[in-house]
């Protein structure tokens, strides 16, 4: 694969140059409506007849041949009104707009010279999606409020192909996250950063099949949302709930034999409408609060800082004098809070659309530690906090063309530890209250190690979508994305350790290594990303066709040893204390997906591409420092700035058929070719010391 280096500097440059001048990548947020208009009679096009979405400023007028369209339509359920001199008004209800895929409504006009009234007409919806060209699910804020689930991974889950967010037999990490078209990935880890709250969910598409070229950074699934606006009417909504865990296996589960209200206890409220401030200025809000103490539940027989037994007679582990302190009270070890906000601000001027959404969580929980049952208040805090602000101007300069400018800005920060201060005083030496075998569990003592990183990422956005012909719709874009990767790691260390005090015992001072050793670690390192895209949407009567094709870069901008068995820069080696640039890497990858409507009742769909996916960055960059224990034994591994993306080639052919009414059957049939997984490389530094790296090493056929 060719490489590219750029600078970081270089890179902001063509960020200003094409947020301002060019066109950006844009994830399908929308849908379309189209069809015909035909006199109810003669079956002849009714010329000039007006379609429009009610209570919304959308519409089109019928061409010469009855044709209509109407893009960049929000996902969701609308009513159509047709109208044309000579004729009754047509009101279709219940109209479903579903992201990236057109509706088809074809309209009979009656004439006016029939006494009819006005005509109304309840939708139905199509058990078979013409210009479906890969696998993928529809999941509607209607759906969604009848579904037993409380968070989005529930939802998820439900779906056909999906196992505890392992999509089709992909690595949980092989998903890209969308919300209202920008990512919410959060880079280190490959996981959703911010959870976006059911309530706030206006539809939310699933694509587990291939997907076109205008998704990117994945090679399993897509799940794009889109979160609903402000409307004309106020709204709002509450609702609670409290639960609890019960089971007589006292003797795995603690502690959950008896009704209580220490499980799932959740709140929410939404509120929508206008603002009042400025016209056609509306906003929606939703906020959330989430508690659960958790199933597992330790017994504090010991207190922090209590200590093992002692043997008073040597050689005689029969008989120990017991150092236990604690009152075994039952503390839970897997509590959970959580505390969220999602907030959207929209504003319509005539053929604009300016739009800005904050979503933001605080997080607290524990992590179970086995061997601290005893000592349940011995495990550390874990804290997160996710922060997105995104900024959205849409422009209708046309009703054949839309642009869109977007820009977000993901903060995603991660810390934890036992006490704040990192010198409490009641911290204990880092080995008391150890087991003497491992065989029981720790008698006092406490987890020593605090953790602090934060992933900052700028996006930047534009994306240019026309309708060049009744059969063309054409979609062009590019998307630049910096980042800022921050990891902080220490523990705590004994800094007298081996010196006993005037009685015998051992003294204990708290500190910490010196950055950059192996017991205090660090790194900030800034990569980017350059993708863009063009994408065709053809539909004709006999085939749909969705064609593209991608382009994607990426740097981690960092370096590395040039030599790699030379980590230690021993100057009796060659390049000792030399570095060499991280090579970056582009690659090209093509998107097609087909459709053949048999008939109303009956499609056949076949797609193919190539999707890649950078991997974590935390397998970039972590042990940056290229610490090696010295030692011929394995216990030691370093990041590697220079790991390929990891590709999978996917190919599908499925079958939508309508068997009996109300009910349709959806087959898939898939492969997939998995290359440059994640993998480890054991390697010998020139003084035999032994090492692992990640590289791309690993492949898979599903």
């Amino acid at each position: 694969m060719e490489r590219i280096k750029l600078s970081r500097s270089v890179l902001q440059l063509s960020l200003i140059l094409l947020l301002f001048a060019s066109s950006f990548i844009n994830a399908g947020t929308t849908g379309k409506l189209a069809g015909k208009v035909l006199d109810s009679e003669v079956k002849e096009p009714v010329i000039g007849a007006t379609v429009l979405l009610q209570g919304t400023n959308y519409g089109a007028v019928a061409d010469l041949e009855g044709y209509y369209y109407i893009n960049n339509i929000s996902p969701g359920i609308y009513t159509v009104v047709v109208t044309s001199i000579g004729y009754h008004k047509v009101t279709i209800q219940k109209i479903s707009i579903k992201i990236d895929q057109t509706t088809r409504l074809d309209v009979n006009l009656t004439s006016s010279s029939i006494s009819l009234g006005e005509i109304v007409i309840q939708a139905k919806q199509p058990l078979v999606t013409k210009d479906l060209t890969s696998s993928s699910a529809i999941v509607s804020a209607e759906e969604l409020k009848l579904m037993p689930v409380e968070n989005l991974n529930q939802v998820v889950n439900l779906q056909a192909g999906v196992v505890n967010g392992h999509f089709r037999g992909g690595r949980s990490g092989e998903v890209s996250y969308l919300v209202d078209g920008v990512t919410v990935t959060d880079v280190f880890n490959g996981g959703m950063s911010v959870e976006v709250e059911n309530t706030s969910i206006r539809q939310m598409e699933i694509i587990s099949g291939t997907f076109n070229a205008e998704y990117g950074q994945a090679m399993a699934c897509i799940v794009n949302i889109v979160t609903k606006d402000g409307d004309s009417k106020y709204e709002g909504s509450a609702s609670a709930y409290v639960g609890n865990y019960f089971t007589t296996h006292t003797d795995i589960f603690q502690n959950v034999n008896k009704a209580n209200l220490n499980g799932p206890r959740d709140l929410q409220l939404t509120l929508s409408g206008p603002t009042q401030i400025l016209s056609n200025l509306t906003f929606f809000l939703t906020g959330r609060y989430y508690r659960d103490d958790g199933y597992m539940y330790g017994q504090r027989y010991y207190n922090v800082s209590d200590d093992r037994p002692t043997f008073p007679i040597a050689g005689n582990q029969t008989y120990w004098i017991d150092h236990g302190t604690g009152d075994s009270a039952f503390v839970p070890m897997n509590p959970y809070d959580k505390k969220s906000f999602n907030g959207k601000l929209s504003y319509n001027f005539n053929r604009w659309k300016f739009s800005y959404s904050a979503f933001w969580d605080d997080n607290w929980s524990k992590g179970y530690n086995h061997g601290y049952k005893w000592t349940p208040d011995a495990i550390k805090n874990n804290y997160r906090t996710n922060t997105i602000h995104s900024f959205q101007i849409s422009w209708l300069p046309s009703q054949s063309t839309y642009a869109t400018l977007k820009l977000s800005s993901n903060y995603h920060k991660f810390w934890g530890y036992l006490y704040e201060d990192e010198y409490d005083p009641r911290y204990v030496e880092p080995n008391q209250g150890s087991p003497i075998t491992g065989y029981t569990f720790n008698q006092g003592g406490n987890e020593t190690d605090r953790y602090n990183r934060y992933t900052q990422t700028y996006i930047g956005q534009i994306a240019l979508e026309a309708q060049l012909t009744k059969e063309h719709k054409v979609k062009i874009g590019a998307e630049a994305r910096l980042h800022t990767i921050s990891n902080n790691w220490k523990t705590i260390r004994n800094m007298t350790e081996g010196q006993i005090d005037s009685t015998g015992n051992a003294i204990f001072t708290l500190g910490y290594s010196n950055p950059n050793t192996k017991f205090n670690q660090s790194y900030m390192r800034y990569p980017y990303e350059i993708s863009a895209y063009i994408q065709d949407k053809m539909e004709y009567d006999i085939m749909i066709i969705n064609a593209g094709v991608r382009f994607d870069y990426f740097s981690s901008n960092t370096d590395l040893p040039a030599d790699i068995r030379n980590p230690l820069n021993n100057p009796n080696f060659a390049n000792a204390f030399l570095k060499k640039d991280a090579e970056s890497e582009y690659q090209i990858s093509p998107r097609l997906g087909v459709s053949f409507p048999m008939s109303d009742k009956g499609a056949i769909h076949f797609s193919y591409g190539h999707f890649f996916q950078i991997p974590s960055f935390e397998n970039l960059y972590s042990n940056y420092a290229y610490i090696i224990d010295q030692t011929s034994s394995l216990s030691s591994s370093v990041g590697n700035p220079e790991l390929k993306s990891q590709k999978t080639v996917k190919y599908e052919l499925g079958l939508q058929q309508e068997i009996f009414p109300d009910v349709s059957i959806d087959v898939s049939l898939y492969y997939s070719d998995i290359r440059n997984l994640l993998g480890m490389q054991i390697l010998k530094t020139y003084e035999g010391f032994t090492f692992a790296r990640f590289i791309n090493r690993d492949y898979g056929n599903v």
